[in-house]
């Protein structure tokens, strides 16, 4: 009887071994979605000021309008542009104030 509940043990074991290994393959695959998700206004706000003379976007960039991170009362006038000869490589990404916002001002 121990050798029969061992059976069903190792059985139970080695089915959540392989469930593991599925769900740290699907893991590993989408590594790379955060470096892909939309950032908000205050995102690009910072890339503008940080003395950079030129940005390269590798991502979308969108007004956040969540609950914590609402982001509509500090840009309703848009991103201040005060710096000068600054280059945005938008990279085919787009900036979306989403008719709640100017974008720059």
């Amino acid at each position: 009887m121990t050798k029969d509940i061992f059976k069903i043990l190792m059985g139970i074991m080695g089915e959540f071994m392989g469930l593991f290994d599925k769900f740290k393959k699907k893991a590993n695959e989408n590594t790379n979605f955060e470096s892909n998700a939309s950032k908000g206004f205050k995102f690009l706000d910072k890339l503008i000021h940080s003395r950079a003379k030129e940005i390269s976007l590798d991502c979308d960039i969108e007004l956040k309008l969540e609950l914590l991170n609402n982001e509509e009362k500090a840009y309703l006038e848009g991103i201040p542009l005060n710096v000068d000869n600054l280059v945005i490589d938008g990279n085919g990404h787009s900036i979306d104030a989403k008719g709640k916002a100017r974008i720059f001002n």
